[in-house]
């Protein structure tokens, strides 16, 4: 299809469209940039602003498309900014009330976070974190990116994706689109609308174009979607959400997806056949076959988790080899306008058992320290001290069992696998000892919190440099 006229994106945007002539101009807008940006253009026209969202005074316009549109907002209750889902229409109510409830479930860095949703004026709203960025598909467009910096923020965005398999819940619409790299450099994986599935569905339509999303019978994008998905809404797991993620990655890296085809069924040969060989030379073969066997037409065939894959593209970002290392001195860290100061130790290598990094991290953040912190916040007098507490609280849980893991897999990679070496092994633990400074220093902030530090401690703590950087060789060779 070529670029929309003013007539066709003004009816894709209304939803009044015929069937056919909307399949084919949402396809087109899929890989058309400057198509996509007039459909939310018009949209954004079509429908002024609303001066307020419940309690949210609404502020600007962040975003707008077919389906809805998302707004800047002001929470004057709790004085803090947030970005305001609005779904046109009844048609989508349930969904959206769907991603509202799933996603307040999940707390990590890597996740957008949900603070509330309900129904104003007939429609439905969430409000969610406000986060400045732009999609993987945007950054991508930006410039010319290396291998290394596609994957390091691709092994972010996977580990977002295995905190909501591990909540027990599965996205269903992985891809670039869904993926946001923030200004501050956060990778978080959002649009949750399509975690829960109603059981059953209805036959697929062998012969629809691959756009076609509907509850009940396809869920998701089905250019990022799994066979099972194109199959109908059975048997889907987290396996499948592994599967879009591999094509987005892949399409990141390549340029292209893995797979083609006009329609389901001509998209759904082409998964039987095997994805294309992935041809960019520079990107390592390891890579290539992680991906290929994510990409397996049989669920059983691919990662038994997004964890288990992450893993290995984590792995592959590391050094394999350095011949000297740059030893680490005393290193300066300032924390919230420099209040903390202190010396980066050197970590000691744990022996061959490797499962030291549970008791390592719990030196600084244990149920006494939790409980302490409570306390403290509760202290503040701040109305809403024990909801931001607790899904803290939630996060640090979650970064200790992350640097936990980092530091365990530190150990393997050069005691039990025999695939780094013990220079190397020396640079991963040296930064995750600055990552326990860094963790260290924002708990004795925490200690005594304001107001402010109350309402912002889920974004101080996701602004922590992630343990999983420690596998990161361009942050190791910084170093």
């Amino acid at each position: 299809m070529a670029c929309l006229d003013d007539k066709v994106a003004h009816g894709l945007a209304m939803g009044t469209l015929d069937a056919e002539t909307s399949a084919a101009a949402r396809q087109h807008i899929d890989t058309c940039d400057s198509c996509r940006d007039l459909v939310a253009a018009v949209a954004t026209e079509a429908a002024p602003a609303p001066e307020a969202i419940g309690r949210y005074q609404i502020e600007s316009v962040l975003g707008s498309g077919a389906m809805g549109v998302v707004y800047e907002a002001k929470d004057p209750q709790l004085e803090r900014r947030v970005a305001i889902k609005l779904l046109r229409g009844d048609a989508h109510r349930d969904r959206l009330l769907r991603e509202a409830r799933a996603a307040a479930q999940i707390s990590h860095p890597n996740v957008i976070a949900v603070f509330d949703a309900g129904i104003a004026d007939g429609e439905v709203f969430m409000a969610m974190e406000l986060i400045r960025g732009r999609t993987l598909r945007q950054w991508l467009a930006d410039k010319e990116r290396t291998w290394r910096e596609i994957a390091s923020v691709c092994v972010k965005a996977g580990r977002g994706l295995a905190a909501i398999h591990r909540a027990g819940l599965v996205h269903r619409d992985v891809k670039p689109d869904n993926i946001l790299v923030a200004d501050d450099g956060r990778i978080v994986v959002t649009d949750l609308g399509l975690v829960r599935a109603e059981a059953g569905g209805s036959p697929i339509d062998g012969n629809a174009p691959i756009d076609l999303t509907q509850t009940g019978a396809l869920l998701g994008t089905p250019a990022y979607a799994a066979p099972e998905q194109l199959d109908g809404p059975r048997d889907i797991d987290a396996r499948s959400d592994q599967f879009g993620y591999c094509i987005s990655v892949y399409e990141a890296l390549a340029g292209a997806r893995p797979f083609d085809g006009a329609t389901l069924s001509g998209l759904r040969e082409s998964i039987d056949r095997g994805p294309a060989t992935l041809a960019r030379a520079d990107v390592p073969a390891r890579i290539k076959t992680a991906l290929a066997r994510g990409l397996a037409a049989d669920p059983a065939k691919r990662w038994a988790s997004m964890d288990d894959l992450v893993d290995e593209l984590d792995d592959v970002l590391a050094p394999k080899r350095r011949t000297a290392w740059l030893a680490v001195g005393a290193a300066a860290l300032a924390v919230a306008s420099g209040v903390a100061l202190y010396a980066v130790a050197r970590s000691r290598v744990p022996g061959p058992s490797c499962n030291l990094g549970a008791s390592t991290i719990a030196a600084d953040w244990n149920p006494d320290v939790r409980a302490s912190l409570g306390n403290a916040f509760a202290a503040s007098k701040v109305t809403y001290a024990k909801s931001s507490w607790d899904a803290a609280a939630k996060l640090l849980d979650d970064y200790a069992s992350q640097w936990a893991r980092a530091y365990d897999e530190a150990c393997a990679a050069t005691n039990v696998r025999k695939m780094q070496s013990a220079a190397t092994l020396e640079l991963r633990n040296q930064c995750l000892e600055r990552r326990r400074v860094e963790l260290r220093a924002l708990l004795d902030v925490l200690r005594a919190p304001d107001a402010t530090q109350v309402d912002q401690v889920s974004n101080a703590i996701g602004s922590l440099t992630p343990p999983s950087a420690c596998g990161d060789s361009e942050l190791l060779a910084a170093t």
